[in-house]
């Protein structure tokens, strides 16, 4: 399965559309983890509308890799959701995204150089998806307020599987 088709995942996005009040800003709660760099990695998504109702709260386990892929990989899939959420409205979405991570952000809005030649692959992706979106601004936050992203990314990593916290209905 490609990291964009969601087919099998068709019934939780029906939900999740029902939940969202899409005019406005979007915010994104991204977070990447690894244990051990490289090591078993997850990453954990929490997306919300302007008035604050949970959209989607998910969590990946992505196998082997460093943790700084694992971040963009987060931010990737975040802004996937978001564009598979919203295919013909992406372009009217303002979108908020909220990191951790300190090198991801400054790496994407140009404030330090990507070194890593994996990385440049990834931050080539995110901006391309980036473009797809009216605005998207991004900030550094400190842990403590990514506290359900991160929990999304541990709990992915000890299940080794996908967790979707809102599927329910």
């Amino acid at each position: 399965m490609s990291r964009l088709d969601l087919g099998k995942y068709s019934d939780i996005i029906t939900i999740m559309k029902d939940r969202m009040n899409m005019a406005g800003n979007i915010e994104i709660y991204v977070d990447g983890a690894s244990r051990g760099n490289p090591g078993p990695s997850g990453i954990g998504i929490f997306i919300r509308d302007k008035d604050g109702k949970d959209i989607i709260r998910r969590g990946e386990f992505l196998g082997e890799m460093t943790s700084n892929v694992a971040e963009y990989q987060a931010l990737i899939q975040g802004l996937k959701h978001l564009i598979k959420l919203n295919p013909h409205d992406a372009s009217k979405l303002s979108v908020k995204v909220f990191s951790d991570s300190i090198l991801l952000i400054n790496q994407l809005t140009g404030n330090y150089r990507i070194k890593s030649q994996n990385l440049i692959p990834l931050a080539i992706q995110a901006r391309r998806l980036v473009k797809r979106f009216k605005a998207v601004e991004f900030t550094v936050v400190e842990r403590r307020d990514n506290k359900i992203a991160d929990k999304l990314a541990n709990k992915a990593m000890n299940l080794m599987d996908t967790i979707d916290e809102l599927a329910q209905g």
